[in-house]
This record gives structure tokens, C-alpha cells and sequence, in this order.
């Protein structure tokens, strides 16, 4: 399969060169971001939708990536923000990536939407012990020098900080 680059775009995405012919066959489909430094992947299945950034609300007791919430196609979306959960610094973002977590929705906070690649299971490494035990993280893989991290989407959040987050939202 001939490799794209890591490029950006005007537009926010960069070309689709290695969607063909609709055929994936054991190979799965992943929207790629950046935030900060790195680069994540998130299976197209769990992908809902991209937003520009909306206000955020305070939650309380939360670990500190996850920056709070907000009010999406109304109702309370909690937000993640992915660069602190792989070990950046918080930062503002450009974009929320909306996607299903198990029954609710969770938003993560990037900085770029960058591509749609197909990844066949063969490029799809273990996490390496150096990202520890965070059930978040399904893989890594190179492309085009640049290391991919594969997020679980259904894992990103726990169930106790969703429960907060009806707790919580639902008394503002």
C-alpha cells in the first residue's frame, strides 16, 4: 500500500489515498489527529463527528484529563483531553472529535483532524510497557516516521467519571 504523509490541510483532513476501492478486508478504517506532539487513531466506527470547541464546564473529582464538559446536540458530552492522557501538558484545541464510548458519547480535545488511513492488523503493534496499563490504549504503528497511538474509544473514560458527569450536569 503506498503511504501518504502526515500532512494537514486547509480543510482540516488530508487526502484519502489509502481508502481504495472500498475494500478493507481485515484491515480497519481509523480517523488520525494530532494534539500536540503526538498522534492518535481512533476507529471510524466510534467516530461521531468533529466539532470546533464548545464552552467548558467545570467537573469536579475528576483525574485532570478530563477537562470538564459540554452541552452536545443536548446533552452533557464529557471531554478528554488526549494530549495530557499521553502525557502532554493541557492545552486549548481546535477541534472535538465526538465518539461513542460504550451507551454514552465522549469528546476528545485535539488539535488537528488529519486523515482517514487504513491500517491492516499486520502494522498494529502491543503497547509497549513504557505507556503503562492504560486500558485507553489498543496499539501503536509507524507511519511515515511518526508513532500512532490506537485509542479504544469504549475505554477512554471510566464509568465512575460518566457517572459524575449525570450527576453533575444534570444539576446546572
Amino acid at each position: 500500500m503506498q503511504e501518504a504523509g502526515l500532512r494537514e490541510t486547509a480543510g482540516g483532513t488530508a487526502g484519502r489515498e489509502s481508502v481504495r476501492d472500498g475494500v478493507l478486508g481485515a484491515a480497519r478504517l481509523f480517523l488520525i489527529c494530532r494534539t500536540g506532539t503526538r498522534h492518535f487513531a481512533v476507529e471510524t466506527c466510534d467516530v461521531i463527528e468533529t466539532l470546533r470547541p464548545f464552552a467548558i464546564e467545570a467537573l469536579a473529582d475528576v483525574p485532570p484529563f478530563v477537562r470538564g464538559y459540554a452541552m452536545i446536540r443536548g446533552k452533557p458530552v464529557a471531554l478528554v483531553d488526549i494530549g495530557m492522557l499521553l502525557g502532554e501538558a493541557g492545552a486549548d484545541h481546535q477541534r472535538i472529535v465526538t465518539v461513542r464510548a460504550g451507551k454514552n458519547n465522549v469528546g476528545l480535545l485535539v488539535d488537528a483532524v488529519i486523515d482517514l488511513r487504513v491500517f491492516p492488523p499486520d502494522l498494529l503493534s502491543d503497547m509497549p510497557a513504557l505507556f503503562g496499563s492504560n486500558e485507553a490504549f489498543e496499539a501503536i504503528a509507524t507511519l511515515d516516521e511518526e508513532l500512532v497511538v490506537f485509542l479504544k474509544a469504549a475505554r477512554v473514560i471510566s464509568e465512575d467519571v460518566l457517572a459524575k458527569l449525570e450527576e453533575q450536569a444534570g444539576h446546572t
